[in-house]
């Protein structure tokens, strides 16, 4: 089964009082300790703080989607060929993939039916819509 226990998450870096320099990468702190290490990896969208993100995000013209590993590689080819800007910032949940064109069918993993669509693994993907570009979505 995918997952990890713990994972650092630059939402909560930030959140928490933590830096980054101009290329966003966090900074080590002075006296005191700042924690960017979440406890609860591979559900980000059931965050506030991504909740509070996405808002943020959506209030500055970016759009998301959450894509399976399936998908991603289609979705960021499509990207480039359309001239494209999109960032991967290390986001993950479960859930459906928000890809139009998907085709994970509906599979049986263990004694669970997994319905199509569906992935323990999807990745957050923020980019700007073009004009008289479609969206991947």
């Amino acid at each position: 089964m995918e997952g990890s226990k713990q994972a650092f998450c630059m939402l909560l870096w930030i959140n928490n009082g933590g830096t980054v320099n101009h290329r966003g990468q966090p900074l080590a702190t002075g006296p005191g300790r700042v924690t960017g290490n979440c406890t609860t990896p591979f559900d980000c969208y059931s965050c506030a703080l991504m909740q509070q993100e996405l808002i943020n995000l959506n209030k500055a013209g970016k759009q998301t989607i959450w894509v399976c590993p399936s998908c991603l590689d289609e979705v960021i080819k499509q990207m480039k060929n359309n001239s494209q800007f999109f960032h991967l910032p290390g986001h993950f949940t479960e859930g459906q993939c928000q890809y139009d064109l998907c085709q994970r069918t509906e599979r049986l993993e263990g004694a669970d039916i997994i319905p199509s669509k569906y992935s323990r693994f999807l990745q957050l993907l923020i980019y700007e819509e073009l004009r008289g570009v479609q969206a991947p979505v």
